[in-house]
């Protein structure tokens, strides 16, 4: 088994590699696609171990789950809706409002929808299509409107262009299908704003776009018919940005939230006058609004409404504006940024940046009884990462929740920092989270797999550790295959990045940051976690990278001068003193090893673009003994960017490597890892 060393480039990438992992039977020369069905995690995997029927993985995540795109589709049990999902969009969706037919107009900071290319704004069909229509925006739409007659899309946003025609902010868009030259082009409306629009809510009648944001003013009414404001509106200025709005059901209110004086206001609907009738005071901004007759819902970055602690929800009344002190709040542990009611009234649901509320576990998402405030305990569908948008449909007697945000993944687990997939494919779960949940409580960067006892697998984990408020310190670990802790050590004073076993597993080296104990490596008893005080190398700087034989420790990093040896460097490992001659000398700092050791090669990937004074730029292969001098690819990879992280696949004679490089591939390469083919080298495609 052969680690993947300080694997550090976007977990899309990562996760790709992790689909390679679960992969069977890879033949040379080709290469699957990512499985759709293996879960993802909603941060940087750094780590990964591959066992027979489980892949380990270690990184800065705190959730693992299907990956779907930054758009969902949830039922009322809170589960994916598998007969007909929502198509994958691959950004953040801040948008998304009903197209009148049973389709959805999305806005955000996206490029692909289901694989078609539709920037920031596109129309998804009630069968989950995407729609032809295409307006091509510019930059990021973070509000839609629709026309009373549907015919007209609105959106605002931070973006100067829509096609080929300039619309600063805000524009009208074409949406009648039967008008096929004109549908998906922006009219004649444009608006001239001078700042960035949040948001925009239509009034009933379908005559009136109420607008707000960062623009002079910041607050305006336009007739839909002309780009002008409505001229007997005179709102007075907030003094700030103006983030969220809703109308109450009669209409007569918009309410109004953002970053002003007391975050939160009434406005008249047909003035623009402030009602100070209605004037409860928050704290910090008020992110999202829902309107009923007799209540108004408020979320947001705020901890006290009214001078009383609300964190981040609240109930107002909506006559007066006085907080509903029967109305138990949650206590959502961060901002809630997206608030939607359920079509029969039954649901408040709510989503934001928060991961508990009530003390249990929801993940950016989470339902509410209106008249209670209590959250709903059998709702969780959960999702990667913040919440942007959620609106509510019924269809054939069924709730659904759309909901819109940053996140790629949904309905999966909780998993901090260490997880495991099913790497069975006979398994019903492959490709899931398994239920191995060790307890980590900060970043874990390598991960070590002994797997020579079948019966009694070891994971050994590397990375840090928070204590309290002090700094993270170094951490390592080793758990079983059931997720229990067999042994901590926590005194290196700095982070462990990489972690390599001895052939025969008696030894298990460490290398980081770390400057105590022995600096930068150190060697332990696997057993017990316990340091070999007899074997001390001499290390000056960060060890980034480890691979081991028989005999030798194969170490990498940012250290140099090491008997004239820099950024990597072979130590004995029986004392750890530096092996005689071996001293490939690299000009920059190496990021990742892999040891091919029955053709006594090791693979070399980092920052260097000279090893031995000779030209080898990002990846090279060494002699593993002898002097360590670079061995002649015979297709060289002629990658164009730092190799960050190196797996042997010896069994498909296969280097996998992912990094910074772009060309000739972007970020993730196979390359043929056989020295007899005539092809040695090159980069599969």
């Amino acid at each position: 088994m052969n680690p993947i060393s300080r694997p550090f480039f976007p977990h899309a990438i990562t996760m790709f590699l992790v689909a390679v992992a679960l992969a069977t039977g890879v033949a040379y020369g080709q290469l699957h696609d990512p499985r759709q069905e293996t879960w993802a995690t909603n941060g940087p995997v750094l780590a990964l171990a591959a066992g027979e029927d489980a892949l380990y993985l270690g990184g800065n995540f705190d959730y693992v789950g299907p990956s779907t795109g930054g758009a969902v589709r949830f039922d009322d049990m809170g589960l994916l809706h598998e007969p007909l999902p929502f198509p994958k969009v691959n950004g953040v969706v801040y948008a998304m409002i009903p197209d009148g037919a049973g389709g959805w107009y999305i806005g955000g900071n996206f490029s692909r929808v289901n694989g078609v290319t539709r920037n920031r704004l596109a129309r998804v069909r009630d069968d989950g299509q995407v729609d032809p229509w295409n307006p091509n925006v510019y930059d990021t739409v973070y509000a839609l409107a629709l026309s009373a007659d549907g015919e007209t899309v609105y959106a605002g946003g931070d973006f100067m262009r829509v096609g080929n025609l300039i619309r600063p902010y805000l524009a009208a868009i074409h949406a009648d299908p039967d008008d096929a030259a004109t549908y998906g082009l922006a009219t004649d409306w444009s608006a001239g704003l001078d700042n960035f629009v949040r948001t925009l809510t239509m009034s009933a009648d379908g005559e009136t776009l109420y607008v707000g944001g960062n623009f002079l003013g910041f607050l305006r009414a336009y007739d839909v018919s002309e780009p002008e404001p409505v001229s007997s509106w005179t709102a007075a200025d907030l003094g700030g940005m103006v983030r969220s709005a809703a109308l109450a059901p009669d209409g007569s209110r918009l309410y109004v939230g953002g970053w002003f004086l007391n975050h939160i206001a009434a406005v008249d609907p047909d003035t623009g006058a402030i009602d100070n009738t209605w004037a409860p005071v928050a704290n910090n901004p008020v992110l999202a609004i829902v309107a009923t007759d007799d209540t108004v819902y408020l979320g947001g970055a705020f901890t006290t409404v009214n001078q009383e602690a609300h964190a981040y929800i609240v109930s107002l009344d909506a006559e007066d504006g006085e907080v509903d002190n029967g109305w138990t709040p949650p206590g959502p542990n961060a901002w809630v940024t997206a608030l939607g009611l359920s079509t029969d009234g039954a649901l408040l649901y709510a989503g934001g940046d928060f991961t508990e509320a009530d003390g249990m576990s929801r993940h950016h998402i989470m339902a509410l009884f209106p008249d209670t405030g209590l959250v709903e305990p059998d709702w969780d569908p959960g999702t990667g990462n913040t919440v942007y948008v959620l609106n509510a449909m019924e269809e054939d007697d069924t709730q659904y929740v759309f909901a819109g945000g940053a996140f790629t993944i949904a309905n999966g687990v909780v998993r901090h920092y260490l997880a495991a997939l099913d790497a069975d494919p006979l398994s019903e779960y492959f490709g899931e989270a398994t239920t191995w949940e060790p307890v980590a409580n900060d970043v874990v960067h390598s991960l070590i797999l002994d797997d020579s006892d079948m019966d009694a697998h070891v994971i050994y984990a590397g990375g840090q550790k928070k204590d309290g408020l002090a700094m993270p310190h170094g951490w390592l670990a080793a758990f079983d295959a059931a997720g229990a802790l067999i042994w901590e050590h926590e005194n290196t004073n700095a982070v462990v990045r990489t972690l390599a076993l001895s052939p025969d597993r008696a030894t298990l080296y460490a290398g980081g940051d770390f400057t105590n104990i022995n600096p930068h490596l150190i060697a332990l008893d696997p057993s017990v976690g316990a340091v070999d005080g007899g074997w001390t190398p001499t290390v000056n700087n960060t060890v980034r990278a480890l691979a081991t034989s028989d005999v030798t420790v194969y170490a990498g990093g940012d250290f140099t001068e090491l008997s004239d040896r820099n950024h990597i460097a072979a130590f004995t490992a029986d004392t750890g003193a530096l092996v005689p001659g071996w001293n490939p000398d690299a000009s920059h700092p190496v990021l990742s090893l892999a040891l091919d050791d029955s053709a006594d090669i090791l693979y070399a990937g980092g920052y260097f673009t000279e090893v031995n004074e000779e030209a080898h730029p990002y990846i090279v292969a060494l002699e593993s003994d002898g002097d360590g001098l670079p061995l002649p690819w015979l297709e060289a990879p002629q990658l164009n960017g730092a190799v960050e992280t190196l797996l042997l696949r010896e069994a498909d004679n296969m280097l996998l490597a992912g990094g910074q490089f772009v060309d000739p591939v972007w970020r993730f390469a196979a390359l043929v890892s056989d020295p007899a083919a005539p092809d040695w080298g090159m980069v599969i495609t």
